[in-house]
């Protein structure tokens, strides 16, 4: 190699290694943002589990418990008008 190759590939490594340098922060941001998704996965899977009350799960538990007891009030009125 040259002298002229020699100062354009140390150059070239220069200009690389601060453009590295400037990318950091955003690449520093991400990988905060990828290490909080574990975090955020298991609050919502927490959601889906039954826990006393306050849980989607339980939210849904509830509303299918009022909409059986609803149909079975509506059954037993059919019932009743069909046997009059």
């Amino acid at each position: 190699m040259n002298e002229a190759g020699a100062v354009a590939a140390v150059l070239a490594g220069i200009i690389l290694l601060g453009g590295a340098i400037k990318a950091l922060p955003t690449i520093w941001s991400f990988i905060k943002a990828a290490a909080k998704v574990p975090i955020v996965v298991e609050s919502v899977a927490a959601e889906f589990s039954p826990n006393g009350g306050s849980s989607l799960r339980d939210a849904v538990n509830r509303i299918e418990h009022q909409h059986g007891e609803r149909l079975t009030a509506i059954e037993k009125r059919l019932a009743a008008l069909e046997d009059a």
